[in-house]
C-alpha cells in the first residue's frame, strides 16, 4: 500500500505562530479603511436623516426670527420715508415742517 508504519511523521522546522499568521495576513491599516468605508456608507443615510430632522425646527425658529426683525426694519424704514416725505410735501405747500 504506499507508506510503512515507521513513526509519526516529523515536525516542520518552523510552525507559524498567531502573529506570523496575522503578520501574513490583512494588512491591519487597510482592514480598517475597509470596515470605516462599510460603516459609513451604512450610518451616513440614518445620520442625514437624523441631523435633519433635528435641525428642522432649529431651523425654522431661526427664520422666523429673521423674518420677524425683516419686517421691524422694514416697518421702522417705511416710517422714516412717509415722515420724510410729509414733511417734504408740508414745505412745498407752505404747511409747518418739524
Amino acid at each position: 500500500m504506499g507508506r510503512s508504519m515507521s513513526g509519526p511523521a516529523p515536525l516542520p522546522e518552523h510552525l507559524p505562530t498567531l502573529t506570523d499568521e496575522w503578520r501574513d495576513g490583512p494588512d491591519p491599516d487597510l482592514l480598517i479603511a475597509q470596515v470605516l468605508a462599510l460603516l459609513q456608507r451604512q450610518i451616513e443615510p440614518q445620520l442625514d436623516s437624523q441631523l435633519r430632522a433635528a435641525l428642522a425646527p432649529a431651523l425654522a425658529r431661526a427664520a422666523e426670527m429673521v423674518v420677524h426683525e425683516l419686517r421691524q426694519e422694514l416697518t421702522r424704514t417705511l416710517q422714516a420715508l412717509v415722515r420724510s416725505a410729509v414733511q417734504q410735501a408740508l414745505a412745498q405747500h407752505g404747511g409747518r415742517a418739524s
